[in-house]
């Protein structure tokens, strides 16, 4: 059963935050939820926030727009029965200095001595005050009044005093009491004040609403606005005279129930003072635990002097420590209150540094890529054949990081990519950040922020803040260190407008990108100095695409300009990726049941130019050699409206994870198309892997490779090289099966 914490997060102005981010963590393992698991949840255009809970501790943190850090809200416990609210009603102690345990004594002790001196005071009221109205109304101020003496230890020893004097005479208490009745009914005619930046006390609007002679209070308000005090003051002659300041009831209460919380979950120890012994920590049943002597002599059972015990303190909770680890952690080590160093419990004992995982091996770095953005990532994939089939895992021109792992000649491994066009930085938040990071790719390109920048409300004003923007790509690119992840930061690409507004905010954006990237140590890529005509300041010619009425597409760039992106990626991730290739068929003779489920891979085996093994429909296919490639090259050339296709069909095992690998060379114009892909030999012909629709010259041979796992049920895959009005050279084809470890 969950708990629903929902409601309009405002600032002490009473208006409402948007694009704040409300960041809850678990504080305790229970049979619901773990400790440390988090949820988040940007405020909406009003502010609103809603969270669905399951029973347990959180601690509340927010991070605002315009700030770098997030900031403690404070701590709220939901149990089973606890009714549905907001953070109002639920957080507690947004200051960390009142989760003190000292504190819950002191405050359970004011609650004590105020509930006691309180009903004392309405009892005299009751006496001097005859209208029931006046009485009551005096028993509640009463109550307010008489914790305003828990302020002063003196104060308090005073008035329980006089409460014992007043007990014993009649006429004294009666008089006290129409005294206390007096003040009590000025008290409760004090209008309530708030705070301002104008008014920062709350004094001039008290004041002006208060007659001389007369009380007014101004409310004190915790973080979350939540009143937690009342300062009272007296319009004396038009200055405000303070008279004291306290809790309100509820706020004493809550510290109460806390308190004895505290109580129950410390009952195995007391605390006492001895005269030989200034602290002594005994069992309940009278047997020291620890103690320190008038020497400041630390002992423990046997009177064991344990020196040691300094050392730990200062381990445990000194500046410096070594900490009990977290779970899912090995080892903490705590410096200057900051986790510095942690080893986590995931098998592989991960070094974290900060937060962020620290590779434990020589070398460099495991070369898989993912992509993640917007439609700029997101129209490198090939769409559904047919709407309703699965849209499989094909590229075609148009994807700049399959260019870089071809420029690469396949040491980069392109893995995926998880982008959708027309999203928000927000929108890849919710929908793709998550699953981009359980796929670990090592290293993840990041081109996104268009949308939000061009994105207006129906006034005509811009719907995303800078800040806005910033503080989500800041919080992607770390959530992605933070799971090991190096993000690869990309400038937005060149844009087609004449908006001075829009050039402005797509420059500071930019601006921003290659400022933290440089700060934080990530890759940078600038694609809009790739991609821009220094002298219109739109794209390259030919580097743009076509809208479907024919004119230059302002945003995207065509199979030419993502040739470029590619080659500047690939360049600018070399430094970083081991020099390790892919697996790529050697030799031509196939074992059934071998790595390689293609057979004649090298195309060595012909019978009257046909490579034995593949099926050709349609003219236009020969046989070549090349250096750059081991054994024969398959050509395929389309010409007019013939359109050659070779093909061969192989058997697979579902489940089982492939390595679809070829050397490629490419000559075709933007008008015609080429494709070596894998498809399954079903009724859906779901796209596996490979290029499809591929519209430009790769200028050489290249090397395709990306791994696939053959979906459920598929037994047979169709292997594809055909040219429409082009030509294709294909070379040491494999569907090689990966050794698992």
């Amino acid at each position: 059963m969950s708990v629903t914490i929902a409601g309009i997060y405002l600032d002490p102005a009473g208006i409402a935050v948007p694009a704040a981010r409300i960041i809850i963590a678990a504080k305790r393992t229970t049979a619901d939820t773990f400790r440390e698991l988090i949820v988040s949840q940007v405020t909406g255009d009003n502010g609103e926030y809603s969270f669905d809970l399951v029973p347990g501790y959180y601690r509340v943190t927010v991070l605002y727009p315009d700030q770098d850090r997030t900031t403690v809200i404070g701590d709220m416990e939901l149990e089973a029965n606890s009714p549905p609210g907001s953070l109002n009603d639920y957080v507690r102690f947004a200051d960390p200095v009142l989760a003190d345990p000292t504190v819950y004594a002191e405050m359970k002790r004011w609650y004590g001595v105020t509930s006691s001196n309180s009903s004392e005071a309405v009892t005299a009221a009751a006496v001097a005050v005859e209208a029931k109205d006046v009485a009551q109304d005096a028993s509640v101020s009463a109550n307010e009044a008489a914790i305003v003496s828990v302020e002063n230890k003196e104060q308090t020893v005073v008035s329980a005093a006089e409460a014992k004097e007043a007990s014993g005479s009649a006429k004294s208490d009666a008089a006290r009491a129409k005294g206390y009745a007096d003040n009590v009914q000025n008290v409760a005619e004090a209008n309530t004040y708030y705070t301002t930046p104008e008014d920062p006390d709350g004094t001039i609007a008290g004041l002006a609403g208060t007659p001389n002679g007369k009380s007014f209070r101004v409310a004190i308000q915790d973080a979350t606005l939540s009143v937690v005090a009342f300062n009272y003051y007296l319009n004396k002659g038009g200055v405000a005279e303070f008279i004291t300041s306290y809790p309100n009831k509820r706020y004493i209460d809550m510290v109460n129930s806390l308190a004895d919380s505290t109580d129950r979950r410390t009952r195995g120890l007391l605390t006492l003072k001895r005269r030989k012994k200034p602290v002594d920590f005994v069992s309940r049943q009278g047997a020291s635990m620890f103690s320190i002597n008038e020497n400041s002599e630390k002992e423990m059972p046997g009177k064991t002097f344990s020196d040691y015990m300094n050392i730990l303190r200062e381990l445990i909770i000194g500046p410096s420590a070594l900490r009990r680890a977290r779970p899912g952690y090995l080892f903490n080590l705590v410096a200057g209150g900051f986790r510095l160093l942690a080893v986590r419990d995931d098998g592989t004992g991960t070094v974290e540094y900060r937060g962020i995982p620290l590779e434990n091996h020589i070398g460099l770095l495991k070369n898989t890529l993912g992509g993640f953005g917007d439609s700029l990532s997101d129209n490198g994939r090939n769409p559904p054949v047919e709407a309703g089939n699965p849209r499989g895992w094909t590229f075609n021109a148009r994807s700049w990081q399959m260019w870089a792992s071809l420029f690469s000649d396949g040491r980069i491994k392109y893995i995926g990519q998880w982008a959708t066009g027309g999203y928000t930085t927000a929108d890849m938040i919710r929908d793709h950040l998550k699953p981009a990071i359980a796929a670990k790719p090592r290293f993840i390109t990041f081109l996104g922020g268009r949308n939000d920048v061009i994105q207006k409300n129906g006034d005509g004003s811009f719907k995303f803040s800078l800040s806005v923007i910033k503080n989500n790509v800041k919080y992607i690119l770390t959530e992605f260190r933070k799971n090991g992840v190096i993000p690869v930061v990309c400038s937005m690409a060149a844009q087609n407008n004449s908006d001075p507004a829009l050039k402005s905010r797509e420059n500071a954006i930019n601006a921003f990108l290659r400022a933290y990237a440089t700060n934080q140590g990530l890759p940078f890529v600038d694609m809009r100095a790739v991609t821009v005509d220094p002298v219109t300041d739109g794209w390259r010619a030919g580097y743009n695409g076509k809208l479907p009425d024919g004119g230059p597409d302002p945003s995207h760039p065509a199979p030419l300009g993502a040739f470029h992106m590619g080659k500047a990626l690939e360049e600018a991730l070399a430094p970083f990726t081991m020099p390790v290739y892919p697996q790529l068929a050697i030799a031509n003779p196939v074992t059934e049941g071998g790595a390689n489920a293609i057979v004649n891979p090298l195309f060595l085996d012909t019978v009257s130019g046909i490579p034995t093994g593949w099926t050709v429909v349609g003219g236009g296919v020969s046989i070549a050699t090349d250096p750059a490639v081991v054994g024969n090259v398959l050509v395929v050339t389309g010409i007019g409206a013939t359109v050659p296709r070779v093909s061969q069909i192989v058997t697979v095992i579902p489940g089982e994870t492939r390595t679809f690998s070829f050397r490629v060379k490419t000559d075709v114009t933007i008008d015609n198309s080429t494709a070596c892909y894998c498809e399954a030999n079903d009724a859906f012909k779901t796209n596996i892997a490979g290029i499809r629709t591929w519209k430009q010259s790769t200028d050489g041979f290249m090397t395709f490779n990306y791994d696939v796992i053959i979906p459920a049920d598929v037994t047979e895959v169709n292997v594809i090289i055909a040219a429409n009005a082009g030509q294709i050279c294909v070379g040491q084809i494999g569907l090689i099966k990966v050794e698992d470890i």
